[in-house]
């Protein structure tokens, strides 16, 4: 990330458990989203999706009904729109 600087930045397959938010990289910059697979559907282990946002950049996190699945909304403000 350091080299390319994106604003976003998105992962699938975080493998972070509820309540490991802080064993995740922390790049300088960016805020991270995190969205580990909710233990009732985890076999094993994997899943999760995660975004890195560059920090700045106006965000909100919009649920999403189902909680049977590794999903996360995020919606953008970008130039004020």
């Amino acid at each position: 990330m350091d080299h390319t600087s994106p604003d976003l930045l998105a992962i699938n397959e975080s493998w972070l458990r509820p309540g490991q938010e802080d064993c995740a990289p922390k790049p300088a910059g960016y805020r991270l989203y995190l969205s580990p697979r909710p233990d009732h559907i985890r076999q094993g282990r994997g899943g999760g999706v995660a975004f890195y946002v560059r920090k700045g950049l106006r965000v909100q996190l919009i649920p999403y009904p189902v909680a049977s699945t590794d999903v996360m909304w995020l919606k953008l403000n970008v130039c004020g729109k």
